[in-house]
Parts: C-alpha cells; structure tokens; sequence
C-alpha cells in the first residue's frame, strides 16, 4: 500500500510543480477536481462512487432512478456503456442518516435504442 501512496505523491508534485505544461482543459479538470475534492473533504456527509447494480446477470437495464443518458444521445431500454459511476452521499450535517444512502448525482451512460445490451455482469 506504501508503493501507492508514494506513487500518487510523486504524480501529485509533479502536476503541482508543472501544472502550467498542461493544456488549459487539462488544468481545468484538475482543479476542479481538486476543488470538489476539498469541498468534500469539509462535508459530514460520506460520500462515494458506485455503479449501478444488474437485476440479471446478462444486461443491463436502463434504470432513470440511478442513470441520465449523456447529453445528445437517445434513451434506450439497454445500457451499453457507462460514462460515469452514480455519486452517493449519506448523513448530514446533524450527523445522522448514516445508515443508508441516497444518490447525489446519476450514472451517466449510453443507451442502444434497438433493444440490445453488450454489457454483462454486475459492476461494483
């Protein structure tokens, strides 16, 4: 585990010193990330990512509870491709409401409108 941390810390200086030598959408993303980071390392809240759960073992339905089709692309009945794991967040400032969790923010996927799902298995 200590390889890891000290790898990320490396990675970390090296954009920290040379962050002008990214490309400004590159930067972009990194410091939003950064932000959002350490806004919600100020929360009570628990925050974490997670991909939504198969009913079967064999597709992937679109489900508009835990999923939003990505902008410009047609909502079908079978995800084929995750863009981005749902945001979920449970408790609050009061401290409670830890014993279950709500979505924050929807998984982003794709949909293929003919019916067809390419995806397989339970993501977790």
């Amino acid at each position: 585990m200590s390889q890891v941390v000290d790898a990320v810390k490396i990675y970390v200086q090296f954009a920290v010193v040379n962050f002008d030598v990214f490309e400004p959408g590159l930067r972009n993303i990194i410091a939003d990330a950064i932000s959002l980071d350490a806004e919600l390392c100020k929360q009570r809240a628990w925050f974490w990512v997670q991909y939504p759960e198969s009913e079967t073992s064999d597709s992937f339905k679109f489900n508009p509870d835990e999923m939003q089709v990505s902008k410009g692309y047609p909502e079908g009945e079978f995800v084929t491709l995750f863009m981005a794991p749902g945001l979920y967040k449970a408790g609050n400032a009061r401290w409670q409401g830890y014993d279950s969790g709500e979505i924050f923010q929807k998984a982003i996927v794709l949909c293929d409108a003919s019916g067809k799902s390419s995806i397989r298995g339970s993501r977790r």
